[in-house]
Formats: structure tokens, sequence, C-alpha cells
């Protein structure tokens, strides 16, 4: 059985979507087929990619930040694409970024872990966003950590909601650029 080159080299097909621009991992890349459907994490796009039109990224190219200076980021998302997808975009950001797929998880992850931001959907199971950034503003040992609310679903009560907490509401799809300036504006505060 040949070894593909992921497992050979560690390294990774990505594509950049046509619609949003976003560049992300191509998690079930067929090097064997004429083209297959990629679905965009961000904007939801389905297009069909012929294997050339991968580029390869590298295991040294997504090695995030290491030592004590690296700054921490909780990324709690269910959709377990969009969370790789932001965990990728972060790490390759300068950050080190943990993951939680669900409002449990990052409730018990935050507070173990201490982040210097919290990313949060707004729609997630076990404990919703709204309940589990209230939570996490009620805890003294957390209590002053920022929080991004990061969303598809879009109300103008969740919205204002959001904002009594202090946390910062985004919307999806994200602008890559303009969602890495607010991250870096918020843990530099």
């Amino acid at each position: 059985m040949t070894q593909s080159r992921e497992e050979v080299l560690g390294d990774r097909p990505v594509f950049v979507c046509r619609v949003c621009g976003v560049r992300f991992a191509v998690w079930d890349a067929i090097s064997h087929v004429e083209s297959f459907p990629v679905y965009c994490p961000n904007c939801g796009q389905v297009t069909q990619v012929k294997p050339e039109e991968l580029a390869w990224e590298t295991a040294e190219e997504r090695r995030g930040p290491e030592g004590s200076e690296a700054r921490r980021i909780l990324v709690v998302e269910d959709d377990e694409l969009f969370r790789r997808f932001l965990t990728d975009l972060l790490t390759r950001a300068g950050y080190v970024v943990l993951g939680a797929k669900n409002g449990k998880e990052g409730l018990q992850f935050c507070q173990q872990w201490k982040p210097e931001l919290v990313v949060a959907d707004l729609l997630l199971p076990e404990v919703d966003g709204i309940t589990m950034c209230r939570q996490i503003r009620e805890s003294p040992r957390t209590a002053q950590i920022p929080i991004m609310v990061l969303t598809a679903f879009q109300s103008d009560a969740s919205r204002e909601e959001t904002r009594k907490m202090g946390a910062t509401y985004l919307t999806k799809p994200i602008e890559p650029g303009n969602f890495l300036d607010t991250v870096a504006r918020m843990v530099d505060r």
C-alpha cells in the first residue's frame, strides 16, 4: 500500500475559496479522481475542484507559536470544519488555539486553561453561547477574559445581549483580515 503525501511529509492540501477568498485545509482531498466537490467552511460555497488546483501546506507552515509568550485563544464551535478553519487561521497568525465542540466543554476549558480570548458560536449544543458567555462573566477566575461571539444567527436581541456582557459580536462568514485585526485588538487590551 502506498502512502499519501500527507502521511509521508506531514503536508496537507489547502484550497482558496473562489467566493470568499479564505484559505482552508481540504480534509477529503482525493488525488486519483478528475475532480471532487470542496465545501468552504466559511461561506458554505461548494466548488468542484481538480487536484492540481490545491496547494500543499507543509507541517512547518502550520506550526503554531511556542513558549510562554504565545497568546492563547479558545474557539468554541460545534461545526467541526469551521472550528478547524478558525484554528488553522489563528495558528498561522501566531496564536495557540484550543477548540471546544460545545458550550459545556467551552466552560470547562475556559476555567482550566484561562485563555486570553474566547471566540464562541452563539448556537451551541449542551450550553448555548449566551449562557456560556454569561457564566464566563460571572466567574471571578474568567470574568476579565475578552469574548467574541461569532455567529451566522443574526438578531438584534442576541446582538444586544452580547454587548451587555461586554462581548464583541461578529457574523459569519468572516473576512479573515478583519477577523484577525479584531482578534489582535481584543488580546492586546
